[in-house]
């Protein structure tokens, strides 16, 4: 017969786990489990009960409440659109090598954009 203790510690021990899962290992059981169906449709029918509106006149009271967030947030993403356009740059610039996730590595090297080998091609000229 399991002591109190014991279930309290092997209740613990299976939260501990749950709480490591990420969020692939989590896709990766219900996709082996074939259960992908059943998680879409209620995943659908709850975004479909959502209230858009009421969702955003929540949000517009918050923002109005805490402006900072807004301030934060506007931030936040201007910092972020700045980084993007410094490592871009800066990857045109000196040809840097990127890793290549599965999809590209099976495209084509025809897919870079012409505005980016235009922008290489200067800075190779500039250095050499």
């Amino acid at each position: 017969m399991p002591t109190q203790q014991s279930t309290a510690r092997s209740t613990g021990s299976t939260a501990r786990r749950a709480k490591g899962m990420s969020t692939e290992t989590i896709i990766d059981i219900v996709e082996r489990l074939g259960v992908v169906d059943l998680v879409i449709e209620r995943l659908r029918g709850r975004i479909q009960e959502v209230d858009t509106d009421e969702l955003m006149d929540d949000v517009t009271d918050y923002l109005k409440r805490n402006p900072e967030v807004l301030v934060v947030a506007l931030g936040t993403i201007t910092i972020a659109a700045g980084v993007i356009v410094f490592l871009s740059r800066r990857e045109a610039a000196y040809g840097y090598d990127r890793p290549r996730s599965r999809r590209e590595s099976h495209g084509d090297e025809a897919d870079e954009s012409e505005s980016t080998r235009r922008t290489a091609q200067a800075a190779a000229k500039r250095r050499g």
